[in-house]
C-alpha cells in the first residue's frame, strides 16, 4: 500500500513541556503564545538560589520555542549557544537538552539535513559524555525525524526505536509519545504490520497511564491521544479493515475537538 509522504511537522515532536504541546496537524496550529524571560534581564550570576535558575532555563527554553515556532533560524542559532552555556554552567541538563533539540529541529524543518544531524551528533556525543540518557534518546529522535523526512523510513525506524529504548521512563513521558507516533509512522510505511500492532499495544499502555496524569481535556494528553487513534486507525485501514479503522478515526476527531 502506498502512503502519503510525512509533513514536515512531523519533526518538531519533542514537546516536552506541557504548555508547549504542539496541536495536532489536522486541527488549528498557531505559534506558541508563551513569553519568555531575555536572559540578560534575568540571569544573575551571584544567584545560588537553584528554583531561580531553574525558572531562567524554562524561561530561555520557552524563547527558544518561540523563535522556533515563528521559524526564525537565524534568531535561533544566535540564541541557543549563550542559552546552552546557561543551562549547563547551573546544571539543568533538561532545559539543557530541550533548547539544544529546538535549533535542530528548526534545521530538519527547513531540510538542512546536514546541519541538522551534525548537531543532532553532537548532541548525542555531549550526552554520552554526561550520561544523560533524555538526551542520548533526543539524540535519536531527531536523527530519526531527519531520515524520515528524507524518506529513508528504515534508517528512521532504526533510530526511533533507539529512541524510545534509551528513554527514561522516570521522565515525563511526552518525548516517548512522539518517538512512539514517529515509529510507527516509520512501520507504516514499510508495510510492516505485524511490529507496527505491537508497537501501537505497546505505546497504548503507556498512553493510559500518561492521560491518568492530567485533568480532562488537557491539551497534552488529548494531542498524543489524537495520534494514537489517528495512526491505529491508519493501521487497520492498510489491512482493508475499513469498519476498525473508521473508529479509531472517529476517536480521533473526538480528541482533535
Amino acid at each position: 500500500m502506498k502512503h502519503q509522504p510525512l509533513t514536515c511537522l512531523a519533526i518538531v515532536t519533542v514537546a516536552i513541556v506541557v504548555l508547549l504541546a504542539l496541536v495536532p496537524t489536522s486541527c488549528k496550529q498557531n505559534p506558541s503564545e508563551a513569553t519568555a524571560a531575555n536572559s540578560s534581564g534575568v540571569v544573575r550570576k551571584d544567584s545560588g538560589d537553584s528554583a531561580h535558575w531553574a525558572q531562567v532555563c524554562y524561561d530561555l527554553d520557552v524563547k527558544a520555542v518561540t523563535y522556533l515556532n515563528a521559524n526564525q533560524i537565524d534568531s535561533l542559532e544566535q540564541f541557543v549557544p549563550g542559552a546552552l552555556k546557561i543551562c549547563k554552567e547551573h546544571e539543568e541538563w533538561y532545559r539543557y537538552d530541550e533548547i539544544w533539540n529546538w535549533l535542530i529541529s528548526a534545521y530538519v524543518w527547513n531540510s538542512q539535513y546536514d546541519k541538522g544531524m551534525a548537531e543532532a551528533k553532537r548532541l548525542q556525543d555531549d550526552a554520552l559524555e554526561r550520561n544523560d540518557s533524555a538526551g542520548i534518546s533526543f539524540s535519536y529522535h531527531l536523527l530519526g525525524s531527519a531520515y524520515l523526512n528524507m524518506e529513508n523510513y528504515e534508517e528512521g525506524e532504526k533510530n526511533m526505536k533507539k529512541a524510545i529504548d534509551t528513554y527514561p521512563r522516570e521522565k515525563d513521558m511526552s518525548p516517548l509519545m512522539a518517538d512512539y507516533r514517529l515509529y510507527c509512522e516509520a512501520l507504516l510505511y514499510q508495510d510492516k504490520m505485524v511490529p507496527m500492532d505491537s508497537a501501537l499495544r505497546d505505546w497504548k499502555h503507556l498512553l493510559d497511564g500518561y492521560v491518568a496524569r492530567f485533568q480532562p481535556d488537557n491539551l497534552a494528553a488529548n494531542n498524543t491521544s489524537f495520534y494514537y487513534h489517528m495512526m491505529r486507525g491508519k493501521y487497520f485501514f492498510a489491512l482493508d479493515d475499513v469498519k476498525r479503522s473508521a473508529v479509531h478515526l472517529d476517536s480521533s476527531d473526538y480528541f482533535c475537538g
